[in-house]
């Protein structure tokens, strides 16, 4: 069966696999029609949940079913990125994970012409993602978009 258009009941069965972090369920129901910018009543984007919960599997998908990455999604991988290296920096055992799936993120997006360059409200200092994330792993990004 194809979905057409959004019900609500499509749209909390998404989101009950797209909680539960399961890639394969998330690429079905895409495959079906769900789409991948259904938000939660919340206003969560489904990308912003991939990021927030460091799912590289989920990422992936969303990025091959045409989510948008936009200013939004830049700022999470980029405190993503911090968040590896803060673990990193504090001997966490997994740190090494931790960092390796976060550059494997970032590569991905890349890919996908992440807009690395816009300024991140986020941030604080209103940085670039692209300047946030080459400040925790030098050199990740080139220096310029293009």
């Amino acid at each position: 069966m194809r979905w057409f258009g959004s019900t609500r009941s499509q749209e909390k069965e998404f989101w009950s696999v797209m909680e539960a972090c399961d890639s394969r369920a998330v690429e079905a129901l895409l495959e079906k029609g769900a789409s991948p910018h259904w938000k939660r009543k919340d206003g969560l984007t489904p990308l912003r949940h991939a990021l927030r919960e460091e799912n590289l599997a989920l990422l992936g998908v969303l990025l091959q079913h045409g989510v948008a990455l936009d200013a939004e999604a830049v700022g999470a991988m980029a405190l993503w990125a911090e968040r590896a290296e803060r673990a990193q920096r504090h001997g966490k055992p997994d740190a090494a994970m931790r960092v390796g799936k976060a550059k494997l993120a970032i590569g991905l997006m890349d890919k996908h012409q992440a807009p690395w360059d816009l300024g991140i409200p986020s941030l604080g200092s209103g940085d670039s993602a692209r300047v946030a994330i080459n400040h925790v792993f030098p050199g990740c990004l080139a220096s310029t978009s293009g």
